[in-house]
């Protein structure tokens, strides 16, 4: 038996190690924080972002005038709380329903190359995608809603969906409202018909997941949008919210084929085959009128697949690109003379490099 003061220490260094925090990096302490309230949000943001505040707080009222009856007139009943960042220049934004209704937007564009880059106002469609969130995740009846009344919010049953439903709902929403958005994206409909045509679809296994093959969990906004506007077109925009609806009181998050069966008349399953086949059709007979039109003639620069864009020419023919779904992501070389099914060489090893560009004679990036 080991002595009393060795299992004290023991104890002691297990503590510790339990209440050892991982370091983080703190935000700017001397930000001038303001707030923009209106009939139905709290608009939080930095001195400096004064007039992108107010006009995101107008788009947030305007969201919630065109959103709330498409999705089935369901709307908070409190106000959401809205945060309006430039910590950096990634566009994106987040949303929850936990502990509150509340949205995160970067106050940051997207670049035109990108699959966000098919938009006639960025802010409004990025306000709108974030507030459909919003109406879909803040749906709580039944027994999850009893749950919350007694010990407080902790229960979301419609966070739990899968992030197709969730994601495809509002790429559908936001492309619906504005005539623009991913669903109207010449680039995501150019991806889905390429796959259509070679038969190389994913089920809708691998889009409840992130699969690991390409688009990766871009799949939630290209499938999953193009999936659930296919609903809304050939069983009634109504099924949308109603989908969530059903799914609202699940304290466990699982019946998704009877969810869509009461809202469609259709399991999710059946409606995803029949979406399918609805695609690889329509791709066929699109391929078909573009080969009597004449297709555009290309040269293949490479054969490796994922991801090459910042496409820029050195003086002795070099071609530069920026890959971030190479191992590792960067810029990378190829050279006139590099065979087509070889790999580009690494220039420079950069996570996350949001653009570069060459300087006069191609001395340096």
């Amino acid at each position: 038996m080991r002595p009393a003061p060795f299992r004290v220490w023991r104890a002691v260094a297990l503590l510790a190690f339990l209440l050892m925090a991982m370091p983080a990096r703190a935000g700017d302490g001397d930000l001038d924080w303001r707030t923009i309230e209106t009939r139905h949000f709290r608009l939080h943001y930095p001195a400096g972002l004064d007039a992108l505040a107010h006009r995101s707080a107008r788009i947030c009222e305007e969201a919630r005038a065109v959103l709330v009856p498409l999705l089935g007139d369901f709307a908070p009943p409190e106000r959401v709380e809205v945060s309006l960042l430039d910590f950096g220049d990634s566009a994106n934004g987040s949303a929850t329903a936990l502990p509150y209704p509340r949205m995160t937007l970067l106050a940051a564009p997207p670049t035109l190359d990108g699959n966000l880059g098919d938009y006639d106002d960025w802010l409004r469609l990025l306000i709108f995608h974030e507030y459909t969130h919003i109406l879909q995740l803040d749906r709580i009846s039944g027994l999850p809603a009893l749950i919350n009344n007694v010990i407080g919010r902790v229960a979301a049953p419609v966070q739990a969906q899968p992030s197709f439903v969730l994601e495809g709902g509002a790429v559908y929403a936001e492309s619906a409202t504005s005539g623009r958005g991913r669903i109207h994206s010449a680039m995501f409909r150019g991806f889905l018909r390429a796959q259509a045509l070679d038969g190389r679809l994913h089920g809708i296994d691998a889009i409840t997941h992130a699969p690991i093959d390409w688009p990766g969990a871009n799949v939630w906004y290209m499938y999953g949008g193009h999936f659930m506007d296919w609903i809304a077109r050939t069983r009634g925009p109504q099924t949308i919210g109603g989908f969530y609806d059903e799914t609202s009181d699940n304290l466990v998050p699982f019946g998704i084929n009877r969810a869509a069966e009461v809202a469609t008349g259709r399991t999710m399953d059946s409606l995803y085959q029949a979406w399918i086949a609805d695609l690889t059709a329509t791709a066929r007979a699109e391929q078909a009128e573009l080969v009597v039109a004449g297709l555009t003639p290309l040269r293949w620069r490479t054969t490796t697949g994922r991801r090459h864009a910042e496409l820029r020419y050195l003086p002795d023919g070099t071609l530069l690109s920026q890959d971030g779904g190479a191992e590792p992501s960067g810029i990378y070389a190829r050279r006139p003379d590099t065979p087509l099914d070889a790999h580009d060489a690494l220039v420079l090893d950069g996570e996350g490099i949001g653009g570069y560009d060459v300087c006069r004679g191609g001395r340096a990036l």
